[in-house]
């Protein structure tokens, strides 16, 4: 990107086959990205460092998880989730909304974080050659979308949104309407948005809400009592932005 431009904005999903086209690693290479994953992972990441967490390590298995609490950081806490419930020892859940009730909020407070979760690692590691990268969802989608836009002027690179999504779907369309939202923004502030963005836009573009509440994966949490998750993960009322350090292996609030 020269000088005088403003950052382009691309989305890569982490499965190959939501993608329209194969990915171009120069898309998510020195640029600024932006990882998504609404039904739960990131929303309750941001959640976690909004109630005082000290930093979040996160690992795809259970198993995992454990070993890391076992080996450096006793005093931590597990959460996450398998098939949409907590993990049997773990501590919490991934539920954004009871993580933000006053008795997980005290016990949140100063902690460590070890949290386990399918999608979100993978996300993660589609995003690794990325210089900066932002933990991004609906309910941060204007704090994430100023200050992605703010670094990637002053690195003068470009922005890419990369969605975790889940195999509930074809295109998890929760995430889809974040990286909608914040694209939005993005355009507003002068970003160019790329072609294969925009015609993904389309499926959920004026609906987004709609389309969060109704995909996939918020039905099953709806069958599983995770009503107040889904409307509590769709409203865009916060204004942290995690960051996910690369060189230490942990989220932390920027």
């Amino acid at each position: 990107m020269s000088i005088s431009e403003n950052p382009r904005v691309f989305l890569v999903w982490r499965r190959e086959s939501d993608q329209i086209k194969p990915v171009d690693p120069e898309q998510i290479k020195n640029n600024v990205a932006i990882v998504i994953d609404v039904l739960r992972a990131t929303t309750n990441c941001i959640v976690l460092l909004k109630n005082g967490a000290k930093e979040i390590h996160v690992r795809i298995t259970p198993e995992e998880a454990r070993n890391v609490k076992e080996t450096k950081f006793p005093d931590a806490l597990l959460v996450g989730e398998r098939n949409m419930e907590r993990i049997e020892d773990f501590d919490l859940g991934n539920s954004p909304y009871k993580n933000d009730q006053e008795s997980a909020r005290n016990r949140i407070v100063g902690k460590i974080i070890i949290f386990s979760s399918t999608n979100f690692p993978k996300g993660l590691s589609k995003a690794k050659t990325a210089t900066r990268i932002f933990i991004g969802a609906i309910v941060n989608a204007n704090a994430v979308a100023y200050t992605s836009f703010k670094e990637a002027k002053r690195m003068k690179c470009n922005i890419v949104l990369v969605l975790s999504g889940g195999p509930s779907e074809l295109k998890a369309r929760e995430d889809l309407a974040a990286a909608s939202l914040i694209a939005k923004i993005l355009e507003n502030e002068g970003c160019i948005l790329d072609d294969f963005l925009k015609e993904d836009m389309k499926i959920v573009e004026g609906l987004e809400h709609f389309a969060a509440i109704n995909s996939s994966h918020a039905r099953n949490l709806y069958s599983k009592g995770f009503s107040d998750d889904v409307i509590f993960s769709v409203k865009n009322v916060i204004s942290i932005v995690p960051e996910y350090l690369k060189d230490k292996d942990k989220i932390i609030l920027l």
